[in-house]
């Protein structure tokens, strides 16, 4: 389990509540990129407001994901919902990108 100082926030608006996660932000990454990942979370909770400790109430999460089990709906808000990227995991992707396009560029390019 990753400690909540080095845990990122994954956010999910749906049926017009919202709703909050901890997670490991190379694990959730792993997740969304389509990875099956277990234990990416900080801190076992929903919550309403992660900033503020506000946790969602149990009848909320029954009505709007169906069931009161973490892991289902914590999966359910990485695949859905938004990831705070780190600024290391943003630099590495733009660096990939960039990678991809020199790449693609030399491959394909003409001398005139």
């Amino acid at each position: 389990m990753i400690s909540l100082d080095d845990a990122v926030t994954a956010k999910l608006k749906y049926q017009g509540e919202n709703f909050e996660i901890l997670v490991d932000p190379k694990k959730a990454q792993d997740f969304k990129e389509g990875g099956e990942v277990e234990d990416f979370l900080a801190a076992n909770f929903i919550f309403k407001d992660a900033n503020k400790g506000d946790k969602a109430s149990p009848e909320t999460l029954k009505k709007v994901f169906g069931t009161e089990s973490v892991n289902e709906i914590s999966k359910i808000i990485l695949k859905k919902g938004d990831i705070h990227l780190t600024t290391e995991q943003r630099r590495a992707m733009m660096e990939n990108k960039k990678a991809q396009v020199v790449s693609y560029i030399s491959q394909h390019s003409i001398n005139p």
